[in-house]
């Protein structure tokens, strides 16, 4: 079996693009190609391309699955007066229940937009809002600016909760100099708690953090200090951690802030300062970011 496939090599934006593959008898066609393009007849129709259509096509024929062709390609060009690239951005770090503020530009006259983003998110608004914003809205927003079925090249923004800059208030799971190696703690502080720990080369100074739940959930957690062990004043609460780092002479001191768990083994302090020490050599004193 034999694949070739034919059609309209090019076209002007807003016509249609006609597609022709090698007929065979009873046999099933898996077309792909550009903006998520997919088809199962010999002969697929376009009937209204964009910019956004050009591109390779590819097609493949498979007869009861006891005989299949070759993939083969063809390329088709779409004419038209694309529109000067887009810009993207938005506006502040974003905590739940924050506005996300999106910004969309093109120095092009009369053109429309269209940004997609996590949870399904769409809009055709060159700025739009979102309110109540919540960690199912965390990721990437991707926008377009269109007119007369041509589109610009895309720009996208990525959103994030809590943003940490860490900098050079790094921690890492290395035996390099003002590192600390970390493991998994198998003593729960409290009931339904997770601790984690983390050791200094020389053994002194350590960091534990404890999250509520064995398992914790990803997302953004409330250090609270007044919950630390050594504080007496009751367990963690759901959507509570305590981050404690040990002082020069081995007593835990709690931090405040607030941190998000991005994985199981990863969390990142988000305007949570610290001080942390070895004897009289201060370490880091800032913000910073600790993995797993």
């Amino acid at each position: 079996m034999e694949m070739h496939i034919s059609g309209d090599t090019t076209v002007v934006a807003g016509d249609s693009i006609g597609l022709m593959a090698t007929l065979f008898t009873g046999a099933t066609y898996s077309w792909t190609g550009p903006n998520g393009f997919i088809a199962n007849t010999y002969n697929p129709v376009i009937s209204e391309s964009s910019s956004l259509s050009e591109g390779y096509y590819y097609a493949s024929a498979d007869i009861n699955g006891l005989c299949k062709s070759n993939v083969d390609s063809f390329y088709v060009t779409v004419i038209c007066d694309r529109p000067e690239d887009v810009l993207a951005n938005y506006i502040t770090t974003i905590q739940t229940n924050d506005t996300i503020h999106l910004f969309a530009h093109s120095i092009t006259d009369s053109v429309e937009y269209i940004w997609t983003g996590p949870a399904g998110f769409t809009s055709t608004q060159p700025n739009p809002i979102i309110t109540n914003a919540i960690p199912g809205n965390e990721g990437v927003y991707t926008v377009y600016a269109h007119k007369d079925h041509c589109y610009s090249k895309p720009d996208s923004v990525v959103v994030s909760f809590n943003q940490c800059n860490p900098s050079s208030n790094t921690f890492a799971n290395t035996l390099d100099s003002n590192y600390f190696l970390y493991s998994y703690g198998s003593a729960n502080l409290y009931p339904n708690t997770r601790s984690i720990t983390g050791t200094g080369l020389n053994g002194t100074s350590q960091l534990r953090a404890t999250f509520y739940g064995n398992n914790p959930p990803t997302g953004n957690y409330i250090i609270n200090p007044a919950h630390c062990p050594a504080s007496g004043s009751g367990a963690l609460a759901p959507g509570e951690v305590c981050v404690e780092f040990s002082n020069a002479s081995g007593t835990y001191q709690a931090v405040s802030g607030t941190v998000k768990l991005k994985a199981l083994n990863t969390f990142d302090f988000c305007d949570a300062p610290f001080r942390l020490q070895f004897t009289t050599t201060t370490l880091f004193n800032g913000s910073g970011k600790v993995q797993f």
